[in-house]
């Protein structure tokens, strides 16, 4: 939960590189290949979001695999803790690709 914070704080270092792009732009200074941080912000958010999916989807596949197999061999505790913890496991899979791309972009940000 840690990565909660990073949030914030990568929207404060991206808004003055942010700025000077949208400087260039407006007195017509901005080459195609100037805009680099706000290709970057849109591109990895969408990017982020397909992973997200597809290993959602995948841990979604997993549990319901799990939970096929803890009722036909009747494993009851083991059912019951597959259901209590699909849920979360599922978000975090989901959440993950946004989460590494948090961290790297603080690391990538700072060291400017």
């Amino acid at each position: 939960m840690k990565e909660f914070w990073l949030a914030p704080l990568v929207v404060s270092l991206r808004l003055p590189l942010l700025a000077g792009e949208m400087m260039r732009g407006a007195t017509g200074q901005l080459p195609v290949a100037g805009r680099t941080e706000t290709e970057r912000m849109v591109t990895e958010k969408v990017d982020a979001v397909n992973e997200g999916l597809l290993l959602a989807t995948t841990e979604a596949v997993k549990l319901q695999f799990e939970l096929g197999m803890s009722m036909m061999t009747g494993n009851a505790p083991a059912f019951l803790r597959a259901a209590q913890q699909g849920p979360e496991r599922i978000a975090k899979a989901a959440m993950a690709p946004g989460r590494s791309r948090v961290r790297s972009n603080v690391k990538r940000l700072t060291s400017r």
